[in-house]
């Protein structure tokens, strides 16, 4: 058999990577964290992160897909926790973190 043609290995790895690439994490992930109103901003979204990142381990070896998949369910897992909190400078930190803006809710009390 002739060796393939470089694109042809291109196209057959193209073809097989292309549905993971655009994989996301479906699976309802439940996490508990732990929040403490006294520690710090810092210490508190790293040890949410952490905590994050381990409930979201993918299983994957290809480590671009795996990156990927982890980011699509650390960021909502962390977004959450951080507007759970309602602490302003918990949600100024995550937003210099991420460059995301979080649309944060408030209540009036009855």
């Amino acid at each position: 058999m002739p060796p393939l043609p470089k694109t042809t290995l291109c196209a057959a790895f193209c073809a097989v990577m292309a549905p993971v690439m655009n994989a996301q994490h479906t699976i309802p992930i439940k996490v508990e964290f732990n929040y403490d109103r006294t520690a710090p901003v810092a210490a508190t979204y790293n040890k949410a992160k952490r905590i994050a990142r381990r409930a979201c381990k993918a299983n994957t070896q290809i480590l671009s897909v795996k990156n990927k998949l982890e980011r699509s369910c650390v960021t909502p897992l962390l977004e959450g926790f951080v507007l759970k909190t309602e602490d302003a400078a918990l949600i100024a930190h995550f937003e210099r973190k991420t460059g995301k803006m979080l649309q944060v809710e408030h209540f009036a009390a009855n």
